[in-house]
């Protein structure tokens, strides 16, 4: 469990990314600080590069990935970040707030 799970009492969830998606939103959201402990935190693994975070913290990321997508010029970053939205929008569609 990350230190914001424990903080806010919420479950920790996580999200899979290849090395590609992970290069992407590290420049995506460099000077973003709001999304630090789920980009920075994130743990390389056999599996891929893991990102932890709380359902607060993945719905915040959602709704500026989503951002990103409709802002960004690049064909190519818009399908990597597309890819990343579609597995946290998938993880929150298991959670809710209530």
């Amino acid at each position: 469990m990350t230190d914001g799970a424990k903080d806010s009492g919420s479950p920790a969830f996580e999200v899979v990314v290849t090395e590609q998606e992970y290069d992407a939103l590290r420049r995506r959201f460099a000077s973003c600080f709001l999304h630090d402990r789920v980009i920075y935190g994130a743990a390389d693994t056999a599996e891929g590069i893991i990102l932890r975070g709380t359902g607060e913290q993945f719905d915040d990321l959602s709704e500026d990935l989503a951002l990103s997508v409709d802002s960004t010029r690049s064909e190519r970053m818009r399908l990597i970040l597309q890819q990343v939205l579609g597995r946290v929008e998938a993880l929150l569609g298991k959670w809710s707030l209530d």
